[in-house]
């Protein structure tokens, strides 16, 4: 069983074929981080999509009163699309800071691999396309709620 297993362990990744699977981990490099450590910051160019393999991780977004978190992420969880889809788009930044809660192994893959392995895949894409939606309503329903703290 490989460390790359539980990430396709649920959808959308659940979802490729065989194949898909070879260009994913063709296209991945796992690394490892410690608990403390920033995986992205918020406000930064997005160019990595991240796999959560083992540990957990905290998103926290700025606030005037310093970074709030606003969810925790566990594996197979996987983040940092937010910015490659939106780079596609409006050349947008990182819109939340992801921070170690613990020891973390996560499966990196460049933006230029995410999106290619979209568009090999498209069975992928809804899904992934729904997540997104999900995932930004969320942030400016929360943003919107937080403003006055």
């Amino acid at each position: 069983m490989s460390e790359l297993d539980i990430v396709f362990s649920q959808e959308p990744f659940s979802l490729l074929d065989s194949a898909g699977r070879s260009l994913f981990r063709k296209s991945v490099k796992i690394i490892a981080s410690k608990k403390g450590q920033k995986l992205i910051t918020e406000g930064e160019k997005g160019s990595t999509v991240y796999f959560l393999l083992t540990g957990c991780s905290s998103v926290l977004i700025d606030t005037a009163k310093g970074h709030l978190p606003i969810s925790h992420l566990y594996p197979p969880d996987f983040f940092g699309e937010i910015a490659v889809f939106d780079e596609l788009l409006t050349g947008a930044k990182r819109t939340a800071t992801v921070e170690n809660l613990t020891d973390v192994r996560v499966a990196a893959m460049s933006s230029d691999d995410f999106k290619n392995l979209c568009i090999q895949n498209p069975v992928i894409i809804k899904s992934i396309e729904k997540i997104y939606k999900k995932r930004m309503q969320q942030l400016l329903e929360l943003k919107e709620r937080i403003k006055n703290i």
